[in-house]
């Protein structure tokens, strides 16, 4: 299965810690270029002062700011379904 692939179901674009805890969630609707959104998310977080750990080529950066470490990933279900527990920003 290809994460990329324009669908007709809605994505989710997640920002966690290594606790799993979804900092911030964005609900992306369906036919979105999923890797457009996920390059704009860490152009978000780099202007943030966040450096990426790694490309985004399987759907999840990880990123560091000084000792903080936290990761943007793509979700083709809902973040409470996918094992992130729910308690930021949606």
């Amino acid at each position: 299965m290809d994460l990329f692939a324009p669908s007709d179901e809605p994505r989710w674009l997640v920002i966690a810690g290594a606790d799993r805890v979804a900092r911030r969630v964005h609900k992306l609707p369906a036919q979105v270029n999923l890797r457009h959104a996920l390059r704009e998310a860490r152009a978000r977080m780099e202007a943030e002062g966040w450096s990426a750990d790694c490309d985004g080529r399987y759907g999840i950066l990880r990123l560091s700011r000084g000792t903080e470490r936290t990761m943007v990933s793509l979700s083709l279900v809902p973040p409470e379904d996918a094992g992130y527990f729910v308690g930021g920003d949606s």
